[in-house]
């Protein structure tokens, strides 16, 4: 059993957030792993290996996977294609100079690179990232394969401020007509926090350690720790990120037929 659609990005969108409301729907099943990465990393593996995700599903379940990278993986689109057929796709897109800067925030407070790295230094280290808010340029690798109509584009500001006028709308993409109303949308995969202890900056990586010896709420009160707040993307940055996404973004929005205040 394979699944017939897919959540394949954009990363740090909100991406979990929609896969585990879709969870809570009768009709819907999704994969035993939160992100299988099946057309990116482990593409080399039998089909059996990625079937095994979807075994506890009904053939009478939709049925669902979400991996957010598959959006910026150039390869991924074809073999999707070729795997699924026409499989529906999912695309959630955040404004991308919010994502990038969601990125940065995210990547130290897992501890994969230091508070001593800039936002504007990040930036520099790993350009890929920053290419992660091309969206029209991997929307447009996905349109060679699959047709317009096979792809729902949401906006991660409407998922967020509209959840169930977007969770309706998810739902009728995939077919599933019915009055089913969630009653509770849960937040998924926020910002981490990062926390000070004298001089040193605690990552989550560091707090998952001390929580092998006290719960984190008892670390912070006994052991004074003071949450790190993160200086907001500086105006000369602003600019510079506006003019590198301005002909993606124009794009994209014809693309669309619509406009977006990023």
């Amino acid at each position: 059993m394979l699944p017939n659609f897919l959540i394949i990005g954009a990363p740090r969108s909100g991406t979990d957030f929609l896969f585990y409301s879709l969870a809570a729907h009768p009709k819907i099943c999704i994969a035993r792993k939160r992100e299988v990465h099946y057309f990116d990393r482990n593409y080399d593996k039998e089909p059996f290996w990625y079937e095994q995700f979807f075994s506890h599903c009904a053939t009478s379940q939709h049925i669902g996977e979400k991996t957010a990278n598959y959006l910026i993986n150039p390869e991924c689109a074809k073999r999707i294609k070729e795997t699924l057929g026409e499989v529906k796709l999912i695309v959630i897109l955040r404004n991308p100079i919010e994502r990038l800067y969601s990125h940065y925030r995210n990547w130290v407070g897992l501890g994969r690179i230091d508070l001593q790295t800039s936002f504007r230094k990040f930036i520099r280290l790993y350009p890929e990232i920053l290419a992660m808010g091309n969206y029209y340029d991997l929307l447009k690798k996905y349109l060679a394969y699959f047709e317009m109509n096979h792809i729902l584009v949401i906006f991660f500001d409407e998922l967020i401020n509209f959840p169930s006028r977007i969770y309706n709308e998810v739902l009728a993409f995939l077919s599933i007509n019915d009055k089913y109303q969630l009653k509770e949308f849960k937040k998924y995969n926020v910002a981490k926090k990062i926390y000070r202890f004298r001089g040193y900056i605690l990552s989550q990586r560091d707090l998952k350690i001390v929580e092998k010896l006290l719960p984190e709420s008892l670390a912070l009160k006994l052991l004074a720790f003071i949450e790190y707040k993160f200086q907001p993307i500086s105006a000369e940055d602003k600019v510079f990120l506006r003019e590198y996404y301005r002909e993606q973004n124009e794009k994209l929005f014809n693309l669309l037929n619509i406009h977006k205040d990023w």
